[in-house]
């Protein structure tokens, strides 16, 4: 029932996982009490279950464990946003996932896949931010989103190999859109993003 509840409770799977067989076998558990709270609506189930997932790929992960995590109503389901009808808190909890997942080299997921899932999102965010609606959990996933999508852009615009003019141009064009939405926690998250990209190519 309680967030920090769940959380606590999902940390302490990386401590009883002894190993990749181990782990899998955990993540099974994750995945069938996901299905079933997903079945049933129960969104404090499906927040937990997701949680475990993540913790025991941050602990253990590997490619084949991953794969197993993100088959069907997995992982990679709950991450995109317009498949599933589930509150923002389970959405953000699922990218989280993929994109640690993706940097720690333990995905299938390329750098497109994941700019296409995270886009998607966010533009299911603005449209709920600009009709005015009020969802619990969605300032901190269009936190999530905006910072994972400005990396994205600034990882292009800032390559000092990238030769492309109309490449820079359009990931310029898309970190502007993303400074003038209509969410303030998405605009403070991209440009804090973005200032820690600049530091860096000024410093290098």
């Amino acid at each position: 029932r309680y967030h920090k509840v769940r959380m606590l409770a999902a940390r302490s799977l990386s401590a009883i996982c002894s190993g990749e067989s181990s782990c899998l076998s955990l993540v099974r558990s994750c995945l069938k009490l996901l299905r079933d709270c997903y079945q049933r609506k129960a969104w404090n189930g499906v927040s937990g279950a997701l949680m475990g997932i993540k913790n025991l790929l941050h602990s253990a992960g590997t490619p084949s464990i991953f794969n197993e995590a993100s088959k069907d109503i997995g992982i990679l389901y709950f991450a995109s946003w317009g498949k599933c009808s589930c509150p923002p808190t389970c959405v953000h909890i699922a990218i989280e996932t993929l994109q640690e997942s993706y940097e720690n080299s333990i995905s299938h997921l390329t750098k497109e896949k994941m700019q296409a899932i995270v886009d998607g999102t966010l533009k299911t965010v603005d449209t709920f931010h600009c009709s005015g609606a009020f969802i619990v959990g969605l300032s901190h996933l269009s936190t999530v989103t905006s910072k994972l999508a400005c990396q994205y852009s600034c990882q292009h615009i800032f390559d000092l190999h990238n030769e492309s003019s109309y490449v820079v141009s359009s990931h310029l064009k898309r970190i502007f859109q993303i400074f003038i939405g209509a969410s303030y926690e998405s605009r403070t998250s991209a440009v804090k993003s973005f200032k820690k990209f600049l530091r860096s190519a000024l410093n290098n």
